[in-house]
């Protein structure tokens, strides 16, 4: 017979220390495709973020439109503006495109 769980969280459950770190924080995702808008469309369906807590940079402007359509958030084309301005980035861009070891370095910038 399977233990019984309590609905409520413990103090320090990993969603609580998740929730209250992106408090108040953005989320913002370099590259503005399909797995970016999925991503995005996701989190603020979920009410993990409000739309203008969401930022996402493309080099299309056809890209960065469709997103700002379907998501409803800001978009540039500036991707060092996301990595000031979130806490939280996703870099949601095909391999090959970005180069890993300068985007190793960045985040670590941030992160410290």
């Amino acid at each position: 017979q399977p233990l019984e769980r309590s609905t409520r969280p413990p103090p320090f459950s990993t969603n609580q220390t998740i929730h209250w770190t992106l408090r108040m924080s953005k989320i913002g995702f370099i590259g503005a495709g399909q797995m970016a808008s999925a991503l995005a469309k996701g989190v603020v369906e979920a009410k993990l973020f409000a739309p203008e807590e969401v930022l996402a940079s493309d080099k299309s402007k056809d890209q960065t439109d469709k997103f700002s359509e379907l998501v409803g958030c800001p978009v540039t084309d500036d991707n060092s503006k996301v990595a000031r301005q979130c806490r939280l980035v996703i870099i949601a861009v095909k391999p090959g495109i970005v180069p890993v070891s300068g985007w190793v370095v960045l985040l670590v910038y941030y992160l410290i």
